[in-house]
């Protein structure tokens, strides 16, 4: 016979027990599972802890009538509130009353090194949300414990570019530490760490100078997040691509040519674009006006004829990428009301090949 009227603090905040439907559904849930995988020849007892369901009990009693900022809850209670943080959606929907909660759990999970908390503190702290102002110190202090905890490489190229920028230095880059992190993330195959020890490499940033180095490292990158950039699935091909065209911008290591650069720039302006269509990616703002500035230096550095109305291959590039992997290229031509031809090139999947087609 539960209140109809509490459900509206349940659904405010989910996860909490606060009423008794709240803490029926646990309990019956807890139970059901355990009898599901109960086994006749053991204890009831060993299925299911009856003392952390009767301290739940008596927790959920303690806590009637208080505010809910008040009340004492479980770990997994708090564990699961928390989580719905880690989310953009959530977060932006979320009332102050929510955050204040929010952070109430955070920091005392925090405390006993809870994995989850840190999460969300360390990058909610890096650069800010609505959930945490801007605290780099905080940030890397988060970071560091988890990547202690965990051996993620995710979290030390997190660290990497907090050391990179001197976000907890003044502003005064701490290039050997950066570069010690950066090495790690790129040793497990992160790109951001690859392609940002490329940038140290090339540079001399904490390390000895290596422009070849620095090369191969930006065509290991770009040749292999292309192939998942083509499948949707890369975030990083517009930062790789932007380096690549700087290799044959700059002679980094390779001939100064300027039409191969723009040629790269483009898809890193394509790349950039879409990604900020698709999500609030961080620094991506950055990135775009880096490679606005790229392009423009490097139009003003192409041959005359560049932007002719057409060119002539003798082996289109083209049309290899798009039947690359066994796969096939097909061709659509079509006729506009003018007698304009246009050709259009499309990948075709191995097994799907369509007709009427043109081959070549």
């Amino acid at each position: 016979m539960a209140d109809e009227d509490e459900d509206e603090n349940s659904e405010e905040y989910p996860g909490l027990l606060l009423t008794d439907r709240d803490l029926f559904t646990e309990i019956w849930m807890e139970l059901e599972t355990a009898w599901e995988a109960f086994d006749e020849e053991e204890p009831l007892s060993e299925a299911v802890d009856f003392d952390q369901m009767l301290a739940g009990f008596e927790r959920f009693l303690s806590n009637r009538g208080k505010p809910v900022e008040e009340c004492s809850f479980s770990r997994s209670e708090m564990e699961f509130y928390i989580d719905y943080f880690d989310s953009d959606e959530e977060l932006a929907a979320a009332s102050e009353a929510q955050l204040a909660l929010g952070r109430k759990f955070i920091e005392e999970l925090c405390m006993e090194g809870n994995e989850s908390a840190l999460h969300i503190k360390g990058y909610a702290c890096y650069g800010g949300n609505r959930l945490y102002a801007c605290d780099w110190p905080a940030s890397r202090d988060c970071m560091i414990r988890l990547f202690e905890k965990t051996d993620d490489p995710q979290y030390a190229n997190t660290l990497g570019y907090i050391y990179y920028y001197g976000r907890c230095n003044g502003g005064i880059p701490e290039y050997e530490k950066a570069f010690h992190y950066f090495g790690i993330a790129a040793a497990n195959g992160l790109y951001e760490g690859m392609y940002k020890l490329a940038d140290m490499f090339r540079h001399g940033y904490g390390c000895k100078q290596s422009q070849r180095t620095a090369r191969a490292l930006y065509r290991m990158v770009y040749d292999d997040s292309i192939k998942h950039f083509l499948k949707g699935e890369s975030a990083n091909f517009a930062d790789a691509a932007l380096r690549m065209g700087n290799v044959y911008a700059k002679g980094i290591s390779e001939r100064v040519a300027p039409a191969v650069a723009y040629h790269y720039y483009i898809q890193a302006d394509y790349a950039a674009r879409l990604r900020a269509a698709e999500s609030d990616f961080f620094g991506n703002s950055t990135v775009v006006i880096n490679i606005q500035k790229a392009l423009e230096e490097a139009r003003e550095k192409l041959p005359a004829d560049y932007f002719k109305d057409y060119m002539e291959y003798r082996y289109p590039h083209i049309f290899s990428e798009l039947a690359e992997d066994n796969n096939r290229c097909l061709l659509k031509r079509t006729v506009g009301p003018k007698g304009e031809v246009q050709l259009t090139a499309k990948k075709s999947p191995q097994g799907r090949f369509p007709t009427p087609m043109i081959s070549c």
